[in-house]
């Protein structure tokens, strides 16, 4: 005797066996057996996704965060309604656990929250922003890099997410790193002047690339409406200038600095930058040919 199953019985056997196939490893298996589902679920009535996100839900409980992720690929493949639901459901999730300082955890939640709905996902943005600056203010530079990896999953075009990235692999000394992501933050916006000031400082101090600190300082003075930024990329200016052994651009460069610092009342740095005009002018002037003031 045969034993006949309705199709929306055969689907829901077929994603059991599809999560079977995920508890084994056989992943592929799993999309697979999935796929079939999809395709004999020709009246959708049968939303084959609520079994395997209620699974994922268990396994980020059990924090197996690789599990969970596999189940929900599995998720994001079905046809269902439910994909905004589940993207709010996980980012509730993922800010309590970036409350509880489970950042890890989050960061996997909000990375398949986004896979399912983007707009529901960024709801949460102001959230791991917040969070971002308070362990970058308390010098927790590794954990903030894991939130600002959060906020760019969220806004990955966001000039200031990169910005925030940036500045974190400086105070790591990855100086490397953060010339990369300060060059994506100038694409982004390129008049951001003190993205400009920090690259140019790490090319200048770390990497020993003087031309490209010059640029970048160059660009502070074109761009900036802050006389302290302005100052301190004179300065920073005359030192390169140094020690390129053009003293008399050095000069100039160091005495519009003091004049800076004047006019914003810092007499102490407007006195430093006058000291760096006198060490100069001595340099110009002790050189063959040099000129003496």
């Amino acid at each position: 005797m045969s034993i006949l199953f309705s199709l929306p019985t055969i689907c829901n056997i077929l994603v059991d066996n599809s999560i079977k196939s995920v508890y084994v490893g056989e992943t592929a298996k799993a999309v697979q057996i999935i796929e079939i589902a999809n395709a004999l679920n020709f009246d959708k009535n049968t939303d084959l996704s609520k079994e395997i996100f209620a699974k994922g839900l268990k396994e980020i409980e059990n924090n197996d965060t690789k599990t969970a992720k596999v189940l929900f690929d599995l998720v994001a493949k079905t046809k269902t309604k439910n994909f905004e639901k589940y993207s709010q459901e996980l980012s509730d999730i993922a800010v309590s656990a970036l409350n509880m300082n489970q950042l890890a955890k989050s960061k996997n939640l909000i990375e398949a929250a986004v896979k399912f709905d983007l707009k529901t996902a960024q709801k949460t943005h102001a959230e791991f922003a917040k969070k971002n600056l308070t362990l970058y203010t308390a010098k927790k530079y590794n954990e903030a890099l894991t939130v600002c990896d959060i906020l760019l999953t969220l806004k990955p075009n966001n000039y200031e997410n990169w910005f925030r990235k940036s500045l974190v692999l400086m105070n790591l000394d990855r100086n490397k790193e953060a010339v990369e992501t300060f060059t994506k933050t100038i694409n982004l916006k390129n008049d951001f002047a003190t993205a400009y000031l920090n690259r140019g400082y790490i090319y200048q101090t770390k990497l020993a690339e003087y031309d490209k600190a010059l640029y970048d300082f160059n660009q502070v003075i074109h761009y900036s409406s802050d006389k302290k930024q302005i100052a301190l990329a004179r300065i920073s200016i005359a030192e390169i200038y140094t020690k390129n052994k053009e003293y008399r651009k050095a000069m100039d460069s160091a005495w519009m600095a003091k004049e800076l610092y004047e006019l914003l009342g810092n007499y102490e740095k407007a006195d430093e930058c006058f000291r760096y005009f006198d060490y100069v002018a001595e340099l110009e002037c002790n050189r063959p040919n040099g000129y003496c003031y």
